[in-house]
């Protein structure tokens, strides 16, 4: 990605983990794709094949056109088109104060993006999204689908479905840090949030550790880590209010424990 670039041999390590005879790699990123084509030539066992994707979304459009059914050049042809149909529209913000194709940006500015190129940027974030709304229409784009992450609450979601933005909205890690995520948001419950730090998702698959998550520690143990509610209730006290703490008297309450915490 723009921060956490995996090197060859992080890629190889995961192709080679691969039961598969033909491994498709979807890099995602135009930084990456050197990176993962080297691969190519260096596995003997299986076939490699380097759909040069840039963005996310040519990513998973891919993987959705996949026929498991199909053969190699179908599904690689099939894939490729996949991709070729998708425009990328992103919002992030400025950092810091710069300048950028003649363009000044200034810091806290909303950048927008497409296709990785700058489209334009704007102080106001709903005339942002409708700057991209007209530009999605104007290329006569069939569907919308609209991802968001750390940083973005269910509610300006809504509003930009709402407001015509998009069809779909998708979450990524926001499920990991809370996968009760979509029936809170309905409710109006308490979303445990998605920090963004990358370390327990990301992070791991680099170093062949299972996915975590450093606010919800269940996540990747939803086998093992189970908590049935209890026919003989306790009084429980939980002295010290840290994340470890804090965890011991939620799971303990959500067994029906009556806890005090200290």
């Amino acid at each position: 990605g723009q921060t956490m670039n995996p090197s060859t041999e992080d890629i190889l390590k995961q192709i080679q983990k691969t039961p598969a005879e033909i491994v498709y790699v979807l890099p995602n990123n135009k930084n990456i794709i050197m990176a993962a084509q080297q691969c190519v030539d260096l596995v003997e066992d299986k076939k490699v094949i380097v759909l040069p994707a840039k963005t996310v979304p040519q990513g998973i459009s891919a993987m959705i056109a996949v026929n498991p059914d199909g053969d190699e050049a179908e599904n690689t042809a099939a894939m490729e088109e996949a991709m070729s149909l998708v425009t990328t529209m992103e919002v992030t913000y400025a950092a810091r104060d710069s300048e950028f194709d003649g363009q000044a940006i200034h810091a806290g500015d909303y950048l927008l993006l497409v296709d990785n190129q700058l489209f334009g940027t704007e102080k106001d974030l709903h005339t942002a999204l409708d700057k991209l709304a007209q530009a999605s229409k104007e290329r006569a784009g069939e569907f919308i689908s609209i991802f968001y992450g750390e940083g973005v609450d269910p509610d300006q979601a809504e509003q930009a479905l709402a407001l015509g933005y998009g069809d779909l909205v998708a979450l990524g890690r926001p499920m990991l840090a809370d996968p009760d995520f979509p029936n809170k948001a309905k409710e109006g419950a308490l979303i445990r949030p998605c920090m963004g730090c990358n370390q327990g998702c990301l992070a791991g698959t680099f170093f062949d550790k299972p996915v975590q998550c450093l606010v919800n520690p269940v996540c990747g143990r939803e086998e093992t880590l189970k908590f049935p509610r209890t026919a003989e209730p306790k009084r429980i006290l939980v002295v010290g209010g840290g994340p470890a703490g804090l965890e011991t008297a939620l799971r303990a309450a959500w067994r029906g424990h009556q806890v005090t915490l200290w």
